[in-house]
């Protein structure tokens, strides 16, 4: 159009060269308008056009001073102004010729907008929302988003997802916006899963639920808002429980106040995370919460924490200690599978459950401190089977009972008795063995000379000694036969000697 309005333009100039005829020059600016308003014209019937071939509802008609605003479920608009119906030659909608079919005439129902036509035909369009179709549609009704790269999310769209269907999805000046026909009353399973350019979205007020694995894999994910968003914006949260995180460029974090449980997948392939705190308030860490945090280095966990779930700490591979506090009565199975840097871990006092391959796969884990007098019900493998060098160190009244336990007797060999006031290692009374430590940490050599009449082991101990070792922490010398007594000077000189 504005190829043709050049050239007659030029057509012109042609025409009278250089003459400043005012008169031409007033006719070449009222066809200049004429133009421009064709054009707008042509633009708005496109516009509808397109809302009738892509199935499109009205969401809004608004009054003017002058005529209507009519907004489609695209966001797309077109402006109607009260005009002639052009079957009298008249001037119609948008000042041009009424004989065009233009539109001249907008009026509605509960159920649709129809727009009249110069030439008398009617084009019909649903209206999305029931009574006064000009009231705007509910932000109940919206979800607004942001992108990395500045384009439409392509969520999944199945109805049952949100409670409601969307209507439409557009991006523009920086923000995304999913219309619905319906207040959205829940964002379902696996509905934004994968969306990796997500960075922020706003959850409406109405939803009072999220499934499971909603945002899984929205790794550039920043910021929630809504009445569900924690107070930092990092964390949805619903009757206390903690059910989605936005990970991006956060490496430490600690738990809202007010959280009572971390809910299950909550921070699972937040691999930027390095430190996690969890306050006294949580009561449960709940099925693969931190699963495959993979550079989570450090973790706080309050003394409220009475659950570790199923799999919850799954494969965090550069966790090397982690202290888990009296309050834990249960520890899910598969809990720490993996963590292969672990190297020390301390089953507190009132845990009763260990569940099946609980540490399993902790290739580094050689210190278990057992602290419970009465072996926690286990099954399965705990631990890996057979781990040389490993102790399990157990309450020293204890050992006889874990190593008869079920769950635990398959680790017998491992088991040892542990001072847990002192800190040191009670060894089994064995009539053929005596055990010790040092200062050094080196084998301690009893007494012998050619002045020492007991020199001799046999005469000094009442047995051959068969060997001495010393070993993660212990010494220990055995005897072909039982110790019946200790000789005179069997000890000597030993300074380096500690128990």
């Amino acid at each position: 159009m504005k190829k043709l309005f050049l050239l007659l333009t030029l057509m012109g100039m042609v025409a009278v060269g250089c003459s400043e005829d005012n008169e031409f020059l007033n006719e070449l600016n009222n066809l200049k308008d004429k133009f421009e308003n064709l054009e707008k014209q042509v633009n708005e019937q496109q516009t509808l056009i397109n809302a009738l071939a892509n199935q499109l509802t009205v969401v809004s008609v608004e009054p003017t001073a002058d005529g209507y605003v009519v907004t489609f479920s695209d966001n797309s608009t077109i402006t109607i102004k009260h005009g002639e119906d052009g079957t009298d030659g008249k001037d119609g909608a948008n000042g041009v010729d009424g004989k065009d079919g233009t539109i001249t005439d907008v009026t509605w129902d509960d159920e649709n907008v129809y727009f009249t036509l110069s030439d008398g035909s009617t084009i019909t369009i649903p209206l999305n929302n029931s009574g006064d179709s000009s009231t705007p549609i509910s932000e109940n009704n919206k979800i607004y988003y942001t992108t990395t790269d500045g384009k439409k999310l392509f969520p999944k769209t199945d109805a049952s997802l949100y409670g409601a269907i969307i209507i439409s999805n557009t991006y523009n000046d920086g923000i995304g916006i999913l219309t619905f026909d319906d207040e959205v009353t829940l964002i379902g399973d696996n509905a934004f899963a994968e969306c990796s350019s997500l960075t922020s979205i706003t959850i409406p007020d109405g939803v009072t639920t999220i499934g499971g694995c909603a945002f899984e894999g929205c790794s550039s994910l920043k910021e929630f808002n809504g009445k569900l968003a924690s107070d930092d914006g990092r964390s949805l949260i619903i009757d206390g429980e903690l059910k989605y995180f936005a990970p991006a460029g956060l490496t430490e974090y600690t738990i809202p106040d007010g959280v009572t449980t971390i809910g299950d997948y909550a921070f699972e392939y937040c691999s930027s995370l390095t430190s996690i705190t969890i306050p006294n308030g949580v009561t449960t860490i709940g099925k693969n919460a931190f699963r495959y945090c993979s550079n989570l280095t450090s973790v706080t966990i309050g003394n409220g924490v009475t659950t570790i779930g199923y799999s919850a700490f799954w494969h965090c591979s550069s966790l090397a200690s982690i202290t888990i506090p009296d309050s834990v009565t249960t520890i899910g199975e598969y809990a720490f599978q993996g963590c292969s840097s672990l190297t020390s871990i301390t089953i507190p006092d009132g845990a009763t459950t260990i569940g099946t391959q609980a540490f399993y796969g902790c290739s580094s884990l050689m210190s278990v401190y057992c602290k419970p007098t009465t072996p926690p019900a286990g099954s399965g493998e705990m631990f890996n089977y057979n781990a040389s060098g490993r102790k399990i160190y157990a309450p020293k009244e204890s050992v006889g009972a874990y190593k008869s336990a079920e769950g635990w007797s398959r680790y017998a060999d491992d088991i040892v008795g542990y001072n847990f006031e002192t800190g040191e290692i009670v060894p089994d009374v064995k009539n053929n063995i005596i055990y010790y430590t040092s200062t050094d940490g080196e084998v301690v050599e009893p007494y012998s000379g050619e002045w020492n009449d007991y020199a001799d082991a046999l005469t000094t101990f009442g047995a051959n000694i068969i060997s001495n070792t010393y070993k993660d922490g212990q010494g220990i010398i055995t005897f072909d036969g039982d110790i019946t007594t200790i000789g005179k000077y069997a000890f000597y000189d030993c300074s380096s000697l500690t128990s």
